[in-house]
């Protein structure tokens, strides 16, 4: 059974705004401020950049200081993607000095307002149960009903919690390149007419989406074969994929994790959960029809009505 003295909340990310990234300057502060009010037994960890301004004000308030090189962005086009190495960075190296059984990896740009009993995600049983544990024990990420349905191999990067072994194997992964950031030249990018099975709203030069690079890295390490671009997907991958992803994790809404943001509206939602929850009753079924649906239109409007 998972305790609070047991974990570490790894921070990961600035704790300041850059050129290429703005946040709310008094936000780092913030979730440490929150995890020390909510889990006043867990010990935490900030890996950030060593160019980074103001890192003595949060020398008393943190137990360990981590302060890399800044990998900088990677040259891509797509927002999504640019930061990754900087993420991938900055979390393996904070993990890499956790001590506890488990710990928490958090991007430092949120912040908690409510206690969440961890223990309760730590006791149900793998539902795929079929020779696809890739981890010692299931990993609990936060998650909504966005994310997935349209692109496979995505797990949310907001929040993991889990051994520490396991998210330390999950983050240690190859960077990526600037043949992932530009994979898809000016000529050949792809709007979401041209994804099969999948929507987006805007022309794609990088090879993923960020999420999907860290889950597919790491299953190539594992001996998958990965080497898998947006217009490369089938339906054969987001059946495996969906297993993969319920078979070895656990999910928590983002609401309900009491995870908040200045970037990103949290509201709270009775199918956040929908896809991951799914047990093939008429109920369920329907209902990930709709949200599906819902998903979809919402693609199409944006991209006939809004698009710049």
């Amino acid at each position: 059974m998972i305790e609070n003295h047991e974990i570490t909340f790894v921070i990961q990310g600035p704790v300041s705004s850059y050129e290429g990234r703005n946040q709310n300057n008094s936000v780092t502060r913030q979730l440490i401020e929150s995890i020390r009010k909510f889990y006043p037994e867990s010990f935490i960890i900030l890996s950030t950049w060593n160019n980074q301004n103001d890192l003595d004000q949060y020398e008393k308030i943190v137990d360990i200081i981590i302060k890399s090189e800044d990998p900088g962005p990677i040259g891509t086009k797509q927002s999504w993607f640019s930061n990754i190495n900087r993420q991938i960075v900055s979390t393996r190296n904070g993990l890499e000095k956790s001590t506890t059984k488990y710990s928490a990896k958090i991007r430092s740009d949120f912040f908690f307002n409510q206690y969440f009993d961890f223990k309760q995600y730590f006791s149900q049983k793998n539902v795929f149960n079929d020779s696809l544990d890739l981890f010692k024990d299931r990993i609990l990420m936060c998650t909504y009903k966005g994310h997935y349905p349209l692109f496979p191999y995505y797990i949310s990067d907001w929040f993991h919690l889990g051994l520490t072994n396991d998210l330390f194997d999950l983050w240690d992964i190859p960077l990526a390149t600037d043949t992932d950031a530009e994979y898809y030249s000016d000529s050949e990018g792809y709007s979401f007419f041209k994804i099969p099975f999948s929507f987006t709203t805007e022309k794609v030069n990088s090879r993923l989406h960020s999420e999907q690079y860290i889950f597919t890295t790491f299953l190539k390490k594992k001996g998958g074969d990965f080497n898998l671009g947006f217009k490369d997907f089938g339906l054969k991958d987001f059946i495996k994929s969906y297993k993969l992803i319920r078979g070895n994790f656990q999910f928590v809404s983002r609401y309900n994790l009491g995870l908040r943001s200045y970037k990103y509206e949290v509201k709270q939602d009775s199918e956040d959960l929908i896809f991951w929850e799914f047990n093939l009753n008429n109920i369920t079924l329907l209902k990930v029809l709709k949200n599906t649906i819902i998903i979809v239109m919402k693609s199409y409007y944006v991209y006939l009505f809004k698009k710049k």
